[in-house]
């Protein structure tokens, strides 16, 4: 019975669009995974307490009791902000014939790729107004991403079946995250992964300017945060499946790295102390200079585009807006439905309002492709 606890950025979405898809195979072996793409609801219900949980665990015991496989997952980035205690506590009462048997991992990123990520995600997902360079100072000032309390507690709880993996490509098996994963579950390698990509790739400075572009016209017409939440991630998913993805992308700047390097120096060789074999978070701390850049990084539209293309940009954002504005709610069910495609949920025709959203998808691509040639 394994735990998959994230954490945020480290692939998950990956892990779980491959365990929920089945594209992977192995002729000895095989892996239960639940009808949906992640535990999330489950994740937030314990975040809450054990009792808001009771439900969602029974639910889980029922499903655990019709499997025959190796190994059953349950997958939710949210699990990682949970404390260990709700969770084992949860386990001990709900599933206590699985208790002896449960095991927990996670994945951890090295800070200043973490950092990278991160904001990077706020900028897709909420339009964040901050510029690296300040989300980067007011991290590092406010102890936010430090990791070793945390995950020592997790260990302090669970003990030898809580294993942290490290988000680092030369420590990963074959060096993807997603082989690491079912490795480590499966403890073989008589397994092969069929899926032709992974989720979540990276945007690029001219993808970033855009969803700017999109998020300040969402603002502005007064939909709701959580609905600009869910139109950011779904357009910046599908924004990066086009050949500018391939673009520059968002590095650290070099002036930022002694700050980040001091901020981030106990707690990495915290996690090297008590979870790696070596100076490994260390090392990556210090490697950051390799792929630092002196170059300034722009990403709103004024300082990447011509005024013409600022305007075509403003244009398809704000009808993309005002449409979206004449009726929020069925907006978000719709695209909550439509994001389901992408994982195989849903086959049949899309709606209307889906195929309206495409054609917009669309033209923003085809604005990508042209202002990065």
């Amino acid at each position: 019975m394994i735990f998959h606890i994230g954490d945020p950025k480290t692939g998950s979405t990956s892990i779980q669009q491959t365990l929920f898809e089945r594209t992977w195979n192995s002729p000895n072996h095989d892996i239960a995974y639940p009808d949906a793409l992640n535990a999330l609801p489950v994740a937030r219900a314990l975040k809450k307490s054990p009792e808001d949980s009771a439900a969602s665990f029974r639910k889980i015991r029922k499903w655990l009791d019709a499997q025959t496989a190796d190994a059953a997952v349950i997958s939710a980035e949210h699990f990682a902000p949970v404390k260990p205690e709700a969770l084992k506590e949860v386990i001990d009462r709900f599933l206590p014939a699985y208790a002896d048997r449960v095991h927990i991992i996670a994945y951890a990123r090295p800070h200043i790729p973490r950092l990278i990520s991160s904001y990077s995600q706020r900028v897709k997902a909420r339009g964040i107004k901050q510029d690296l360079n300040r989300f980067c100072t007011d991290a590092a000032n406010n102890g936010k991403f430090r990791l070793s309390e945390r995950f020592h507690e997790w260990r302090n709880v669970f003990g030898t079946d809580f294993t942290l993996r490290p988000m680092v490509r030369n420590r990963l098996y074959k060096g993807d995250v997603v082989y690491d994963f079912l490795r480590e579950i499966l403890k073989t390698e008589d397994f092969a992964v069929n899926s032709s990509g992974h989720a979540n790739i990276s945007p690029t400075l001219d993808h970033l300017a855009c969803l700017l572009e999109v998020h300040k016209a969402l603002n502005k017409a007064k939909i709701s945060e959580d609905l600009r939440t869910v139109v950011g991630r779904l357009l910046a998913t599908k924004l990066t499946a086009t050949p500018a993805a391939s673009g520059d992308k968002l590095k650290m700047p070099r002036n930022l790295l002694p700050l980040l390097q001091e901020a981030y120096a106990e707690d990495a060789a915290a996690l090297d102390s008590e979870f790696f074999d070596g100076p490994l978070f260390t090392n990556e701390l210090k490697k950051a200079e390799d792929s630092a850049t002196d170059t300034p990084q722009k990403i709103k539209a004024r300082a990447r585009f011509s005024r013409s293309e600022v305007h075509n940009l403003q244009r398809i954002a704000t009808r993309l807006a005002a449409t979206i504005a004449n009726d929020p709610k069925e907006w978000k069910r719709q695209i909550h439905q439509y994001s389901g495609r992408t994982y195989g949920k849903n086959t049949g025709k899309i709606s209307d309002k889906m195929q309206f959203l495409e054609v917009h998808i669309e033209e923003l691509r085809r604005f990508i492709a042209e202002v990065a040639r």
